[in-house]
């Protein structure tokens, strides 16, 4: 990792509960760097939520996911997108 991951975690560590990130059970799944893992989780979240039986709740998670990959989506490793692409934004095609 680069130091601006350290940062960048150190960052994410600060401002989870109880002081501290375990980013192992969410890249174990995927096999993206710690940092993309953490973000493909959110994702992954928001994307679950883009098929809810509440229209509200769909309406405001594929706002909010499509604006969180606009806004952050830059800070990814380029051998992540693809895992965005097929796990995230192909899922929200097919459902």
């Amino acid at each position: 990792m680069s130091d601006q991951d350290d940062e960048r975690m150190s960052n994410v560590a600060t401002a989870a509960p109880g002081g501290s990130a375990d980013c192992s059970t969410v890249s174990s799944g995927h096999g993206l760097p710690a940092f993309d893992a953490l973000w493909m989780d959110l994702y992954s979240r928001l994307s679950d939520l883009c098929v809810d039986q509440r229209p509200a709740v769909r309406k405001s998670a594929g706002q909010t996911l499509f604006s969180m990959i606009a806004a952050h989506g830059a800070m990814l490793e380029k051998s992540s997108w693809q895992t965005v692409l097929w796990k995230v934004q192909c899922c929200l095609i097919v459902n």
